[in-house]
């Protein structure tokens, strides 16, 4: 369940669908990174608005990279999930904290880290 729940995620994050990655996401969910030296910190709705202004993937040619390293099923309705993923110029590290509610995961928060993505890896060949 869990798997599929990041599998959509992925897509969203491929497609630039923010109508996808909100049915994955808690609607009080919190989107964070220290990257680069700066705290940024976003509600849901801002982080689906930085989402649509992005051009979908899809088509592009642009390599996915997007797998999970880590699922760890904490109690019967807490888990934590760590994913790497690439978008152009970045590769991230997610860590998805999510919670069961109602018989249903969601992301409630996304915690990550990107670094610079070598031109290499950016196209397919």
């Amino acid at each position: 369940m869990i798997e599929q729940l990041i599998q959509v995620y992925f897509d969203g994050l491929y497609t630039s669908d923010p109508q996808k990655l909100s049915r994955v996401f808690h609607p009080q969910a919190h989107y964070i990174t220290p990257s680069q030296g700066d705290f940024l910190q976003l509600s849901l709705q801002a982080y689906l608005q930085r989402v649509s202004q992005r051009t979908s993937l899809e088509g592009s040619g642009f390599i996915r990279t997007d797998h999970i390293e880590q699922i760890e099923l904490l109690t019967e309705d807490t888990a934590l999930a760590v994913v790497k993923c690439s978008l152009p110029g970045r590769h991230f590290t997610d860590l998805l904290a999510l919670v069961k509610t109602e018989g249903r995961w969601t992301i409630v928060s996304k915690v990550f880290h990107w670094e610079p993505l070598p031109d290499s890896e950016r196209m397919t060949p």
